[in-house]
């Protein structure tokens, strides 16, 4: 059962209300799928663990409650504990968008290319995954993807402004269905007023007109930025290819 997501206390010390987004079926071992698109305490998921019964959202045996944390090293786990990396994750979008026959393209900034390695790294991943542009500079934004030297200069290159020219150039050069664009600021350094270190700029376009722009604040160390980027990303993925 796809498309399914509530809010539920986090069980830790915060008390925090956690937004969970479930996505997918019954796949042979692994049972049902998950992700956290939410946060707690700080906005930080990957210092706490939260207990959800899968009853109050699929109709599964009490057994297959879930326990979901996304992991210092982006990982989620559920389903009897089993741990489910960003391969995992961009498997099950690869499974989605072949399902749907959807292409995808990304346009990465402060993940330099991180989200495009995950899903090459699934094998058959040329059947769903058209292109990707690692687009660190301004210049390399302007020249591969027409974002406007305007943009840059007035809402600069860490907004969503950017972000939204980004994805729609990156369809625009490519033969994707569905593109994913990020930009932000990974640290330690780079901050400017009201942008501190840890904001990221997001937006996913379909070729149909569908936009969806989103700007988030993670904590941590460059790494975890990145990694927490890429993660959200490819679960934005999944949202605007209709699986969430």
């Amino acid at each position: 059962m796809a498309g399914k997501s509530t809010a539920l206390p986090c069980r830790c010390a915060c008390a925090q209300s956690v937004q969970f987004h479930y996505y997918g079926g019954k796949t042979g071992r692994r049972g049902w799928r998950a992700s956290v698109t939410g946060s707690c305490t700080d906005g930080r998921p990957q210092d706490h663990e939260t207990r959800v019964d899968s009853r109050s959202i699929v109709r599964e045996p009490p057994r297959k409650a879930a326990w979901l944390a996304a992991g210092s090293g982006g990982t989620l786990y559920y389903s009897g504990h089993l741990r489910v990396t960003l391969e995992e994750l961009a498997r099950t979008l690869g499974e989605v968008l072949l399902e749907r026959r959807l292409r995808l393209t990304v346009a990465e900034s402060c993940t330099g290319g991180w989200v495009a390695k995950c899903i090459t790294d699934i094998a058959g991943s040329s059947h769903w995954f058209d292109r990707g542009f690692v687009t660190y500079s301004n210049l390399a934004k302007q020249d591969m993807l027409g974002v406007s030297a305007a943009t840059l200069d007035i809402a600069g290159a860490v907004s969503e402004a950017t972000v939204t020219e980004m994805a729609r150039g990156a369809l625009q050069h490519s033969n994707a269905d569905i593109a994913a664009a990020i930009s932000g600021i990974a640290g330690p350094g780079g901050e400017v007023p009201g942008k501190p270190v840890g904001t990221v700029c997001f937006a996913w376009a379909r070729r149909d007109g569908l936009l969806r722009v989103e700007t988030r604040h993670f904590d941590g160390n460059r790494a975890s930025v990145r990694r927490q980027s890429v993660l959200h990303a490819l679960d934005g993925v999944l949202h605007a290819a209709g699986a969430g």
